[in-house]
C-alpha cells in the first residue's frame, strides 16, 4: 500500500480553505488535545492556510507523520476531541471532587446558558431544573454518607408537615423536586427564601 499523496491544484485549494475557515469555527473549548497531537493539529491546520493561500501549481501537500497528510492529522486530532464541552463563560463547581460529574453538570449549566441566550425558555427551564435537581442529589447523599442520622431526622420532620405533598419516600434518589428542597432547607443546605414560590 502506497504512502497517502494529496495534490493541489486551484480547486483542492478553494476546499482546503473552507476546511480551514470551518475549523477556525470550532470553539476553543472543544480542541483538548494536548502535546504531539496538538502540535500535529495545529501545524497542520498552518500548513493547509499557507498552501491553501498561495497553492503550489501541480505540488504534493506534504506528509507530516506516520504516512498520515495533514487533512489525516487533523481528522484523527478532532476524533480525540469531545463532541460538546462546558462554554468558557461556564465556570465554578470545583466543590465536585468527580471530574466527570462536574464536566456533566457543566455541560448542562452551558446548555441551559445557551437556551436561555435563544429563547428557549421552556429547555433552559428545565436544564437548570435538572441542575438544581443533580446538585441537591449529590449535596444529599454527602449529608447521607456523613451524617445519616440527621438526614432521617430532616426526613422524618418534612414527612410530618402537614403541607407536605405526598408520604415519605426513603430513597433520595426516588424524591422530587420539592422534595429535595424540603430537605435540604431542613438540614440548612438552602435558605428558606431560596425556594419561595416552591
Amino acid at each position: 500500500m502506497g504512502t497517502p499523496v494529496l495534490y493541489v491544484n486551484a480547486e483542492i485549494a478553494a476546499d482546503l480553505a473552507a476546511m480551514v475557515d470551518l475549523f477556525d469555527t470550532i470553539p476553543g473549548e472543544l480542541i483538548t488535545v494536548s502535546g504531539t497531537r496538538q502540535v500535529e493539529l495545529l501545524s497542520s491546520v498552518a500548513r493547509i492556510r499557507q498552501v491553501a493561500s498561495n497553492p503550489p501549481r501541480g505540488k504534493d501537500l506534504s506528509l507530516r507523520s506516520e504516512g498520515l497528510t495533514v487533512i489525516g492529522l487533523i481528522k484523527r486530532a478532532l476524533a480525540e476531541c469531545p463532541d460538546e464541552a462546558p462554554g468558557s463563560h461556564v465556570g465554578g463547581l470545583e466543590f465536585i471532587s468527580d471530574p466527570d460529574y462536574r464536566r456533566i453538570l457543566r455541560l448542562d449549566m452551558g446548555s441551559a446558558s445557551s437556551a436561555v441566550v435563544n429563547g428557549e425558555w421552556k429547555a433552559a427551564t428545565v436544564i437548570s431544573g435538572s441542575v438544581i435537581e443533580a446538585l441537591l442529589i449529590w449535596t444529599l447523599s454527602l449529608k447521607q454518607n456523613g451524617d445519616e442520622a440527621g438526614l432521617r431526622a430532616a426526613i422524618e420532620q418534612v414527612s410530618a408537615d402537614p403541607k407536605a405533598k405526598c408520604k415519605k419516600v426513603v430513597e433520595v434518589e426516588k424524591w422530587g423536586l420539592w422534595q429535595y428542597i424540603a430537605v435540604s432547607r431542613q438540614l440548612d443546605i438552602i435558605a428558606p427564601r431560596d425556594d419561595e414560590g416552591m
